[in-house]
């Protein structure tokens, strides 16, 4: 596969990752990095929802480790617990 093309796919999934995180924030009204601290203090449940909101922003993180505008304005890591 060329690299142009790597790149491109690349950058479709980190602008669908942003909007995921966006629309969270907007349906919790609280920013990523709050709701990251909120779950790791225990004020805010680890729900289903959330969870899904987490593994957003940990993919992100990890594959544009750089914030840019409208999103969180650090990252975040947060282990989550199983079991």
């Amino acid at each position: 596969m060329p690299i142009t093309i790597i790149k491109t796919q690349g950058a479709m999934v980190v602008r669908r990752l942003r909007r995921t995180l966006n629309v969270y924030e907007r349906r919790y009204e609280m920013s990523t990095d709050a709701m990251v601290n909120a779950v790791r203090c225990g004020s805010m449940r680890e729900t289903t929802e959330v969870s899904k909101w987490l593994q957003a922003q940990m993919v992100l993180a990890r594959i544009a480790p750089t914030p840019t505008a409208g999103t969180p304005s650090k990252t975040s890591s947060l282990s989550t617990k199983h079991g």
